[in-house]
């Protein structure tokens, strides 16, 4: 695969993957509370595997990456993540958008750096699947990716030739023009996969603040677990005694509601653990919709 425009990378898109890489590897480590690790050698890959899924990430910096990954590895991934809260038997939409979360907090992580080195915000904007014309004429880097002590499974990086040379050139002094505009222009134009009506794309993305997201890490939420509810006239509440009976409006064998912050963001069994109440968790909404409660 020819590098747009003809552009040599360099070590711009080194240290992009290898940044990339870092922070895939925090990101999956705090996910699943497990060892992992994620290294390249730096070399592109003549061509990828048939059937890989593309997933692209535009950055505000007016350029993207696109990550693509075999089914095993994306299975693997956003699997590991699902078992480490307790779901083992998650389907495979669940699996495919929790990997996806995990690529949107790692290039989230990218972006921090990228603001260092370059010397201006960089955040993520809200990314969709791609492929097709998207990734013609692109130059994918392989990380390989290790969780624990199973086989290691092998992701593809294909940073935008325009990012790569912005990172080289460095901060640019204000109130001068970055130089060789044009050709960013174009290579962004390469990299722009065409719309397709899906009004998130492109768009600031909840996840794409680091800086945020670090902040709320430290946030104290309120959490209780719902066995039910109902509805009482004003007459029966009153003639509530010690012994009443109250029905709930969910049976014994359906699952109880985990709320945080007034949300509904997961769903269990009751067990007892060391003489403890407990729920363990069978359906949790995604982290995008788990970071809605601290709003």
């Amino acid at each position: 695969m020819p590098n747009p425009e003809g552009l040599n990378p360099g070590k711009g898109v080194q240290w992009i993957v290898e940044q990339w890489c870092e922070k895939l590897a925090e990101v999956i480590t705090s996910m699943t509370q497990g060892p992992a690790g994620a290294v390249s050698d730096g070399q592109p890959v003549p061509e990828l595997p048939e059937g890989s899924h593309y997933y692209e990430i535009p950055l505000s910096a007016g350029s993207s990456l696109i990550v693509a990954a075999p089914e095993p590895a994306w299975m693997g991934i956003g699997g590991a993540a699902l078992q480490a809260v307790g779901l083992d038997e998650a389907d495979a939409a669940d699996t495919r958008s929790t990997y996806i979360e995990i690529l949107v907090q790692a290039t989230s992580g990218l972006a921090g750096e990228l603001s260092k080195k370059l010397g201006k915000e960089v955040t993520c904007l809200a990314g969709r699947d791609s492929g097709g014309a998207a990734i013609a004429g692109l130059q994918f880097y392989a990380a390989d990716l290790t969780l624990g002590a199973a086989e290691a499974m092998r992701l593809y990086l294909a940073p935008a030739m325009a990012l790569a040379a912005a990172v080289e050139e460095g901060p640019q002094p204000t109130g001068q023009a970055e130089p060789d505009a044009q050709d960013r222009q174009a290579l962004a134009r390469a990299m722009t996969v065409p719309d397709r009506g899906e009004d998130s794309f492109g768009k600031p993305d909840p996840l794409a603040s680091s800086k945020t997201l670090d902040l709320l890490l430290e946030v104290e939420l309120p959490v209780s677990v719902s066995f039910g509810k109902t509805e009482l006239l004003l007459r029966d509440v009153l003639k509530l005694t010690s012994g009443s009976i109250v029905e709930m409006s969910r049976t014994t064998n359906e699952p109880v509601d985990v709320i945080v912050n007034n949300t509904v963001i997961a769903r269990g069994d009751v067990v007892v653990v060391d003489g403890n109440y407990g729920v363990r968790i069978s359906k949790i909404s995604s982290l995008r919709e788990r970071l809605r409660v601290v709003r």
